[in-house]
């Protein structure tokens, strides 16, 4: 059985990193890790007998065999039907390997997004042992993991302190508590303003039900005279709601995208 921390981290991959689609399921790296390591996730959360068919930008395709967290097949067709190539790794074997990084790399290179498609496994696993997506991922230096981080309150004001230069005003809602800073003058704007929004993303959402518990994010151009940006975050209890100068918002809200996607901004010393 999967622990809530797994389950929850899936949840927000496919919420935020992937989208359905009808030729298949879109992946591209969210945080900080590569594509390669998003794809060692994917293969990683994968534990029953599973086929994956990919195509990369130039719809290229390679099939992936994979069962209990470990790849145990790679193919890469002719065209024809035929496996032009086929790797069945083992971490016994350097070489083999090797050779997985350089096609799975070649793959990927020039494509911030991947296509994966579902398909029968067939009898392809047995008897394989193949490589763990862990070991892959260690070996290969591709994390799928934050390294060792601040937590969560921590890195939300550092990210904060480093862009402060570019935050007009703010307001912060924890535990029943509202406090604001910044530039007085539009602390009389950020309660409704943030109370507007809030009512506006739920409802929009499909999912959202109370932002006090929740992780998201939205943003809004151009807000008033001075034409500022509006970010309003929600992480684990905490729902901020930011003016800013128009050329902070697309870092900041990077910033704080990654931490809502599990990827630290901010890593510990």
């Amino acid at each position: 059985m999967e622990n809530p921390q797994d389950i929850a981290r899936k949840i927000r991959r496919l919420s935020s990193a992937g989208g359905p689609g009808g030729h298949g399921r879109q992946l591209r790296a969210f945080g900080d890790r590569s594509l390669l390591a998003t794809l060692l996730l994917e293969i990683d959360e994968t534990i029953l007998p599973r086929g994956l068919r990919i195509s990369n930008v130039a719809g290229d395709e390679i099939s992936l065999s994979t069962a209990n967290r470990r790849l145990m097949r790679v193919s890469a067709s002719d065209g024809a039907g035929r496996d032009d190539v086929a790797i069945e790794p083992d971490s016994h074997d350097p070489d083999s390997l090797n050779a997985l990084l350089d096609l799975l790399e070649g793959f990927i290179d020039g494509s911030e997004t991947l296509r994966l498609r579902s398909e029968a496994p067939g009898s392809v696993t047995s008897g394989m042992i193949g490589v763990s997506a862990r070991r892959l991922s260690e070996t290969w230096g591709a994390p799928m993991d934050p390294p060792e981080t601040l937590s969560l309150a921590e890195q939300l004001d550092a990210v904060l302190m480093e862009h402060r230069s570019g935050i007009v005003a703010w307001q912060r809602r924890q535990d029943g508590q509202t406090d604001c800073g910044g530039d007085a003058g539009f602390y009389d704007d950020l309660g409704p303003l943030s109370a507007t929004l809030e009512k506006r993303a739920l409802r929009l959402s499909q999912t959202l039900s109370d932002l006090s518990r929740e992780r998201c994010l939205f943003t809004l151009d151009h807000h008033g005279e001075a034409g500022l940006g509006v970010i309003l975050a929600a992480l684990d209890g905490t729902v901020l709601t930011l003016l800013v100068k128009p050329e902070a918002q697309a870092p900041l809200a990077s910033a704080l995208r990654d931490l809502l996607h599990g990827w630290p901004a901010v890593q510990a010393a």
